[in-house]
């Protein structure tokens, strides 16, 4: 609904003046190529690990919730993929992965899931794609739900989501050796934290204050509907949650943010006054530019000149699948 009142105020306001757009749109002018997809396997998630492998989260296309995930690696200048199965503890009754990170060491992390009689356990787990040797970087520690996190650059310091209450009351921590501090704790929410290359600064989504009123104090499904599809902010802070700065507002649809690995610029999916797409925003100035037109995973080169980006399709259930694997040149 929310975006229906934008395009009817956009339609409005060209009858009287113009409707101003908040971003610049370059989606169609930009360069790209198409990979092959990997044959009878689902994926997503990827990661661009080096000049040559782009690593994605994949299972076969015929899998269960109980099948684990493993990696399929695409080779760009041999165009070929490699699966790299990941170890999992066989105590385990339901296991998983999820959030795959390119770490600053050249290295793969992830959250892993460990589900047994009812309880999850998830640590962060580093792999090396050449060997398929694991290592545990970190446990849980006092978040609930782990979620996405991001590293500095000397991974010796992280923030990390904790994801109870989704969309509702996601929390932000920031993690040195065993401790633990919440950060902009007097945020509604906070989610999807990513850490410079470049600066002692993290991007973030949150909301500051929602005009519902608390999360914990709702009792009804609209209250709880009616936050949980409520826009998003994009902010920049430093990693202890001081010298908050909002970048941008009222962002639906709002997943991934990823800094340029060169550039001080932060690439984000979401949807802006009913446009969707993949978005590069200046956070010093909150340009903004639209360089692909439909929502999806993505990430950047490591040279910071290209992003691989998917778009989605729903399969005969309805459910969404990744169809295409795009490479993106960034003019």
């Amino acid at each position: 609904m929310k975006k229906k009142l934008i395009l009817y105020a956009c339609l409005i306001g060209l009858l009287m003046t113009s409707c101003q757009s908040r971003f610049l749109d370059l989606s169609s002018q930009q360069a790209y190529i198409i990979l092959n997809r990997p044959e009878n396997y689902q994926f997503g998630s990827p990661a661009w690990l080096s000049d040559e492998v782009i690593v994605f989260v994949g299972k076969p296309s015929n899998s269960d919730r109980k099948t684990p995930s493993l990696f399929l690696a695409y080779n760009i200048l041999g165009q070929q993929w490699k699966t790299i199965l990941v170890p999992t503890n066989q105590n385990c009754q339901i296991s998983g992965f999820s959030f795959p990170e390119k770490l600053p060491n050249g290295h793969i992390g992830f959250v892993d899931t460990c589900i047994t009689n009812g309880k999850e356990i998830r640590t962060i787990i580093e792999i090396n794609i050449s060997t398929g040797k694991t290592q545990t970087l970190m446990d849980s520690g006092p978040i609930r739900v782990a979620g996405k996190f991001s590293f500095s650059p000397d991974m010796t310091e992280l923030v990390q989501e904790d994801m109870i209450g989704r969309f509702l009351s996601n929390k932000l921590f920031y993690r040195k050796n065993d401790d633990s501090i919440q950060i902009v704790p007097n945020f509604t929410r906070a989610m999807y934290p990513d850490w410079s290359p470049h600066d002692r600064k993290i991007a973030f989504w949150g909301t500051e204050s929602y005009p519902g009123g608390e999360p914990n104090g709702f009792t009804t499904l609209p209250e709880i509907l009616g936050l949980s599809s409520y826009s998003w902010d994009l902010f920049t802070a430093t990693p202890d949650g001081t010298n908050i700065v909002k970048v941008l507002s009222s962002v639906d649809d709002a997943l991934l943010i990823k800094w340029s690995p060169t550039e001080r610029i932060i690439a984000f999916s979401g949807t802006i006054d009913g446009a969707s797409g993949v978005f590069l925003a200046n956070p010093e100035t909150s340009e903004v530019t639209r360089i692909w037109s439909t929502l999806g995973d993505f990430d950047w080169s490591p040279d910071g000149n290209k992003i691989v980006v998917l778009d989605t399709e729903e399969d005969k259930n309805g459910k969404l699948q990744n169809k295409n694997i795009y490479v993106i040149e960034i003019k």
